[in-house]
C-alpha cells in the first residue's frame, strides 16, 4: 500500500518546500529524506501549498509556479 506521500509524488532527495502545512498533518505523510526548505528561494522538485480557501491559493499560485522546475 502507497504511503500519502507517495500518493502525493513527493521523490526521495527531492528539493521541497510545504507551505502552510498543519504539524497534524505532516505527522500522517510518512515523507520519505527530502530536502526541505522553509523559504521560498530558487527551484523546487516538488511544491506544496495547504490552504483552506480559493482565494489564498489564487494569490499564491503563480508565484509558487514560477519557482517549480520543468518536467524532465
Amino acid at each position: 500500500m502507497k504511503t500519502v506521500a507517495q500518493k502525493m509524488g513527493i521523490k526521495e532527495c527531492s528539493r521541497s518546500i510545504l507551505i502552510n502545512s498543519p504539524a497534524e498533518v505532516m505527522a500522517d505523510i510518512n515523507l520519505p529524506e527530502i530536502n526541505n526548505q522553509t523559504t521560498l528561494h530558487g527551484e523546487f522538485d516538488y511544491i506544496h501549498l495547504f490552504v483552506i480557501n480559493k482565494k489564498t491559493q489564487e494569490e499564491l499560485f503563480s508565484k509558487l509556479k514560477s519557482h517549480l522546475k520543468e518536467a524532465v
